[in-house]
């Protein structure tokens, strides 16, 4: 086989009847033909064994902060993914291949991640509803794939900054995965000092900025921006923002 499927509606089905306290039939797996051999199994095996430092590393602090060490655990967890799922290969641009990663092999990982609801995480983080797009391995995957940036000498800082609400409702949600170099030059604005170091825009600053350069795109065409470019005009785009008000509220 080339790869591995679930789809949507059979994933809801058994997240349905697991919520509900029933004892669910396992989902029916398909075989996509399509793209070169890979052993999907061994791989989502290693990828288990490199999420488990990071995620015994905020194992306290998920208990007792939750959100802080969640954001922490993420932008470790999505450079692992990512150096271990195969690139380029068909496999990453469908959907039901990640519902069927976090169904199958990281549904511990998803509850844990989302506080072991008794009921259950959200269908959408298994990649139901949305069009799959907020699968919880996806989204982080893509977070990496977004952010890598092959020239520098550590290819995965970008993707360490940020949390997901910058990664999520303004990166991810606006479409900006077609535009890398601007999606980057976005992060290096938010983050220029690197992951530890404050942002540069407030969460009510970087929401109205968000804004903005979404109605900006009815005339530009962002994909086809350049570093420089992309940079200028998103520092542009802000100066014609109203100046914050203050002790309006930091992003993490």
């Amino acid at each position: 086989m080339s790869f591995p499927t679930i789809s949507a509606a059979d994933a809801r089905r058994f997240l349905t009847a697991r919520r509900n306290g029933e004892e669910p039939q396992d989902p029916s797996v398909r075989t996509q033909i399509l793209g070169p051999e890979e052993d999907w199994d061994e791989i989502a095996e290693n990828i288990k064994d490199a999420l488990a430092p990071p995620r015994e590393s905020v194992r306290d602090d998920i208990a007792r902060r939750g959100t802080r060490a969640g954001r922490r655990f993420e932008a470790l967890a999505a450079v692992e993914i990512h150096k271990l799922i195969p690139q380029h290969h068909p496999a990453v641009a469908d959907p039901t291949f990640w519902t069927w990663l976090a169904i199958i092999h990281f549904r511990d990982l998803i509850e844990w991640r989302y506080g072991n609801n008794p009921k259950g995480s959200h269908p959408e983080n298994y990649g139901v509803g949305k069009g799959g797009t907020e699968n919880f391995l996806y989204r982080l995957w893509m977070r990496a794939e977004i952010a890598h940036d092959r020239g520098s000498e550590d290819p995965y800082h970008l993707a360490r900054m940020g949390d997901i609400d910058f990664w999520r409702s303004h990166v991810l949600r606006q479409g900006y995965s077609n535009g890398r170099q601007f999606a980057r030059a976005l992060a290096r604005f938010q983050f220029p000092g690197g992951p530890e170091d404050k942002p540069t825009l407030t969460i009510d600053e970087i929401r109205k900025l968000a804004k903005r350069l979404k109605a900006a795109r009815t005339n530009l065409i962002v994909e086809i921006m350049d570093q420089d470019r992309a940079t200028q005009f998103i520092r542009g785009e802000w100066s014609k923002l109203p100046p914050p008000a203050e002790g309006a509220e930091a992003t993490a």
